[in-house]
């Protein structure tokens, strides 16, 4: 979460976020206010796991393929985002938390969280499954190349 904050919010923010002051928000302009960032995605959090491995990784630059580690982080990336939204998708509790986790600590008192209106019987039209199915549509036209 430190590094998504980070990126979202500036270095400053990370290490406030570290010492303890959760969902501080700089006035500044930061890619949160630029992009209109209130609650977290699945896109999000693959993002930063992927940064995360890069950065731990011994890879000098980031590209697809790392030359020192051979790692596909595009790849490493989509396999994240598909094992998250997928996990949302079928109202998985562990997936459902991580995002109510993600928004408590990051965006808390957010009203936009894709998890907040989550149906019972898990069928809910959200952001969540739109990003499933335009994953779909984008690797079937990727396959006819």
């Amino acid at each position: 979460m430190v590094l998504f904050v980070a990126i979202v919010r500036g270095p400053n923010a990370a290490i406030k976020m570290v010492k303890g002051n959760f969902g501080i928000c700089p006035m500044t302009e930061t890619m949160e206010i630029i992009h209109r960032i209130h609650n977290i995605t699945p896109g999000a959090i693959a993002t930063t796991a992927m940064f995360a491995i890069w950065c731990l990784s011994g890879d000098d630059s980031l590209q697809q393929h790392g030359a020192n580690t051979g790692i596909d982080y595009i790849a490493l990336y989509k396999d994240y985002l598909r094992l998250i939204t997928t996990g949302i998708h079928q109202d998985r509790p562990e997936f459902v938390n991580i995002i109510q986790q993600w928004d408590e600590v990051v965006f808390p008192g957010t009203s936009t969280s894709i998890v907040a209106n989550r149906s019972s019987n898990g069928n809910n039209q959200s952001e969540v499954d739109r990003e499933i199915e335009r994953m779909d549509d984008k690797e079937g036209s990727d396959n006819e190349e």
